[in-house]
């Protein structure tokens, strides 16, 4: 939701390099890799990067 937003200003080829930015960013947080590894190990996630993306920084 969050690269649909951003991207939404652009044209399709702008927005979609500008959606893989985002989406670069998003895939390499610790988020991403807690997200999964919670689940498989059947706990709840311990996310780090809430306050990150409340705050607009990312």
């Amino acid at each position: 939701m969050l690269c649909a937003k951003a991207t939404r200003d652009y044209g399709c080829a702008e927005g979609l390099k500008r959606s893989e930015d985002l989406h670069k960013v998003v895939y390499a947080s610790p988020d991403a890799i807690e997200g999964p590894t919670s689940c498989a190990e059947k706990r709840p996630p311990a996310w780090l990067s809430v306050e990150t993306i409340g705050s607009g920084r990312l």
